[in-house]
């Protein structure tokens, strides 16, 4: 069956129920509602719609009160720490936030939890500086490294590998971590090159600065998304012809339709897909935990590397097509 149909089917009839286990949490409401501020890295992307519908979900089980803050950019760090500012002057019980740069947002959060508010990171963490004890949810990305390494493996045949990694944010822990995975797995191996380029929020420089890479190494055979906006930068390229998809190996992120799209057509092999909706889901009753004293789950983050021959397994479309029951 084509994928176009495929994903007619899934989007008529399949209905998520996140990864986790619903009935663990549904223990009654709180009398007092807890209050939650939820500081995103940007307002757009399908990501971080994911992320937001399961937050809204866990909210409507819960009654907590929720207040969503988000950049109009994603390189803007300055004005999350504006959001944090106006959160932790504010009666919130908890602060979640994605942040967007490791070192810029570290010593805000740090503040703010010393006054006593407390802050749960998610996706992104920031640096800990001197031993700084943080809450995190589905921050470790070495894993997911990981998987692109062995994809990388599965798919070089005896052919070296000229690697292009593209991200959108210099300073963030799941691009430094998920590179710095990718590399693990090829340590002890000499007959491998990796460039790396930062596009900053904008996919038409990523498109620009993809194109000028390749016309000047024709070895490249691999390109790496490590976030939505470089996806969408590679889609361009593609697009444009800058990419010859017969030679050059293509791993996108996220559930967007053009990557969908792309893994039909074959010129996309592969789709990080990250569970936001179960991210954002889980976010919500960690967040209640943390401001109840308890401790916040220690959470692997739940994704998979989807290529055109697994589309189709149950786990992979509930990734590619979260909905809200």
């Amino acid at each position: 069956m084509r994928l176009k149909t495929t994903v007619l089917l899934i989007l008529t009839s399949l209905l998520l129920f996140t990864s986790c286990n619903k009935s663990e949490f549904l223990k009654g409401k709180e009398s007092k509602p807890k209050k939650i501020a939820f500081i995103s890295i940007s307002r757009g992307g399908q990501l971080w719609g994911n992320i937001k519908n399961g937050a809204r979900m866990a909210h409507g089980e819960t009654s907590c009160l929720l207040d969503f803050y988000s950049p109009v950019e994603e390189t803007d760090a300055f004005q999350q720490i504006e959001f944090l500012k106006e959160a932790g002057e504010s009666d919130f019980d908890v602060i979640i936030i994605d942040p967007s740069d490791v070192t810029l947002l570290a010593g805000p959060i740090e503040d703010l939890q010393n006054k006593g508010v407390k802050v749960l990171q998610i996706y992104n963490e920031s640096v800990a500086y001197n031993g700084f004890r943080q809450f995190k949810l589905m921050s470790n990305f070495s894993p997911v490294g990981e998987a692109i390494g062995n994809f990388i493996i599965d798919n070089k045949s005896n052919q070296a590998v000229h690697v292009l990694i593209v991200g959108a944010l210099l300073h963030t822990s799941s691009g430094s971590q998920t590179e710095l995975g990718i590399k693990k797995m090829f340590k002890d191996n000499s007959d491998l090159k990796f460039d790396t380029i930062y596009c900053f929020g904008d996919s038409d420089k990523a498109e620009e600065l993809i194109s000028a890479k390749i016309k000047k190494n024709e070895t490249i055979n691999f390109i790496i998304a490590l976030d939505e906006t470089s996806s969408d930068g590679i889609i361009k390229a593609i697009d444009n012809k800058s990419i010859d998809t017969s030679k050059i190996f293509v791993l996108a992120w996220g559930n967007t339709l053009n990557n969908i799209q792309g893994l039909e057509d074959g010129s996309i092999k592969g789709i990080v897909a990250i569970n936001g909706f179960g991210l954002g889901y889980r976010a919500i009753y960690a967040a209640i935990d943390l401001a109840n004293g308890k401790e916040v789950p220690t959470t692997p983050l739940d994704f998979s590397i989807v290529t055109k021959e697994s589309f189709s397994e149950e786990r992979n479309q509930r990734l590619l097509f979260p909905q809200i029951l």
